[in-house]
């Protein structure tokens, strides 16, 4: 037998009832005391329905002591919340990071990066900067890949000081 039902996977739970269906049958066989049911049949269902029924309801207590007992649940939550906070806490470091990065850009390249995060077509930005749709667009990506190797910079400073 195992040492708690609330930590057995479906098929050692199942496993188990069944092995204590088959020792209390044996009993009742060795007993003679199968003929209070009727017959063999009957007294092989019943068993197994009652060790079955027995066995989810220890399985149902046992849950329950071991999320009652050293607060197995708030301690999952506790840990949940703890990570989600970090996860937050670096979130919000690097966009801090990438706000700096974004004050050493110039104004036409900062300019030209919000309009185009703010959903404004690549053509009316060329349109209103007086250049080709093409060079808007690999100015673009050069101001990006600057953004990158910046960012990428700064945090690798960073966790070279806290290593």
């Amino acid at each position: 037998m195992y040492p708690s039902s609330a930590l057995l996977s479906r098929d050692q739970f199942l496993e188990e009832v069944i092995e204590e269906t088959l020792l209390k049958f044996y009993q009742i066989f060795e007993t003679g005391s199968f003929e209070n049911y009727g017959n063999l049949e009957a007294a092989v269902i019943t068993t197994a329905s009652f060790k079955l029924k027995e066995g989810f309801a220890r399985l149902r207590k046992e849950q329950r002591m071991y999320f009652m007992e050293g607060d197995a649940l708030s301690v999952m939550r506790e840990r949940m919340n703890t990570a989600r906070e970090k996860a937050e806490a670096e979130e919000a470091e690097k966009i801090s990071e990438i706000q700096e990065k974004l004050e050493e850009l110039n104004h036409e390249d900062k300019n030209l990066l919000l309009r185009y995060f703010s959903g404004e077509e690549l053509q009316d930005i060329a349109d209103d900067l007086e250049i080709s749709p093409a060079a808007c667009r690999k100015r673009k990506q050069r101001i990006i890949t600057r953004l990158k190797s910046l960012v990428f910079k700064a945090f690798t400073l960073l966790a070279i000081l806290f290593l």
